[in-house]
């Protein structure tokens, strides 16, 4: 197995996405990985970014780290492709992956100072700093983002009952509604990556309350999507 493979299944990167070249800084402890689909791996060798007659773009998020290592992720895409809805991705704009986006927001949540969460993810204090104020713009000066949900049953008025079909629809995919909350888009991002990898429907269950629990405990913040689910609501 060469490098590109074997980083590929380190980070969880599938067809129709593959890391085509590493970079690894031992003296920084850096791995940049440059990925694309695997379709298009030909047009970036024979073009070259930028050049050539196709338009291409490159996005630079931060990842979670690996092995030890501070990961970097250069997405090469066309122009006109959107960004995957993966979590080793990002959002237009956003420093990080989706999947380092959690676990900041967790730790923050958490009450975890800037210096402290920079250690263990191994961000800069910088750059973590400049995240939080884009954060707070984007959700309207919420001052906490929210964090993962406890494992308790809750529920709350205007929420859907655990039992109802739709969390499970939302789970899937199945179930599109607009979403406002960043911190939402990144939970769903990774329970349905969750849950393309369950075996059976008794697995998924425990992510389908999952999200009614996130529901639960944010209700407030979530009034523009509870609106569209309570429409759907059994």
């Amino acid at each position: 197995m060469d490098a590109t493979s074997l980083w590929s299944q380190v980070l969880g990167i599938e067809t129709p996405w593959l890391v085509r070249d590493c970079q690894l800084n031992p003296d920084e402890k850096l791995l940049d990985l440059w990925v694309c689909q695997a379709s298009q791996r030909g047009s970036w060798l024979r073009f070259g970014l930028g050049g050539g007659d196709i338009a291409v773009t490159t996005d630079t998020w931060q990842h979670l780290p690996a092995l030890g290592f501070r990961v970097r992720i250069h997405l090469e895409r066309l122009a006109s492709q959107p960004i995957p809805e993966l979590q080793w991705a990002g959002e237009p704009g956003m420093p990080f992956t989706r999947g380092l986006e959690w676990q900041i927001l967790s730790l923050f949540n958490e009450g975890l100072s800037l210096p402290v969460v920079s250690q263990l993810l191994g961000v800069a204090v910088a750059d973590l700093w400049r995240y939080r104020h884009a954060l707070d713009a984007l959700q309207g000066g919420s001052a906490r983002p929210a964090a993962e949900p406890a494992g308790e049953l809750v529920s709350a008025p205007g929420v859907p009952p655990a039992n109802d079909p739709l969390w499970g629809q939302l789970a899937h995919g199945d179930l599109d509604i607009d979403i406002r909350a960043h911190s939402l888009r990144l939970l769903l991002v990774r329970i349905r990556d969750e849950v393309r990898a369950c075996d059976d429907v008794g697995a998924c269950i425990p992510k389908y309350m999952e999200l009614h629990r996130y529901f639960a405990l944010h209700a407030r913040m979530l009034t523009h999507e509870l609106e569209q689910l309570m429409l759907v609501a059994t």
